[in-house]
This record gives structure tokens, C-alpha cells and sequence, in this order.
């Protein structure tokens, strides 16, 4: 019959080696759930767009529209009077 290894340890000994197999075991976990996160977001998808003398908040608008990124800004830093031109077709996002 085989002994067990947690049988000749006291108590505590034995508390203190099971919160440490269930922290390593959580630190695993955690792991694998960003690996596979990260495999998700390095999927890039690609974009083409056309603007020629528009509003930036106008291409932001219509960059959120066609992906799945969101833009926050603020108004009285980005204003009307910033116009820009952008030709570009199936570039990385």
C-alpha cells in the first residue's frame, strides 16, 4: 500500500501546499486564456478607404462604422476645421 505524501505533514504544512497547487493551477489557467486571446486580436482584418478634404470626425465615424474599434475624443481638441485626405486601400487595422 502506498503512503501519502500529505499524511506525515501537520496540518498547516498540508493548508499551505494546496493554496500553493491551487495558485500555480490558477496562474495555468490565466496562461492559456491570454494566449488564446491573444491569437484572437493578432487577427488583423483590412480596410479601404477614400476621403478627400473631410472632417477627421467624419473618417473616425466611418472607421468605427466599418470595423469594430470606437474612437473617443473630445470636441474642443478635434474640431471642425481639421480636414484630411486619405486614399488608402486594404491596409491593416
Amino acid at each position: 500500500m502506498k503512503k501519502r505524501v500529505f499524511s506525515k505533514l501537520p496540518w498547516n504544512q498540508k493548508i499551505s501546499k494546496l493554496i500553493l497547487l491551487m495558485k500555480c493551477s490558477l496562474f495555468l489557467v490565466f496562461a492559456t486564456v491570454l494566449q488564446v486571446t491573444a491569437k484572437e486580436v493578432s487577427s488583423q482584418e483590412t480596410l479601404t478607404v477614400n476621403f478627400n478634404d473631410v472632417k477627421l470626425t467624419r473618417v473616425l465615424k466611418e472607421i468605427e462604422r466599418k470595423t469594430d474599434y470606437r474612437f473617443v475624443f473630445s470636441t474642443m481638441v478635434i474640431k471642425d476645421e481639421f480636414k484630411v485626405t486619405i486614399n488608402e486601400k486594404n491596409i491593416a487595422v
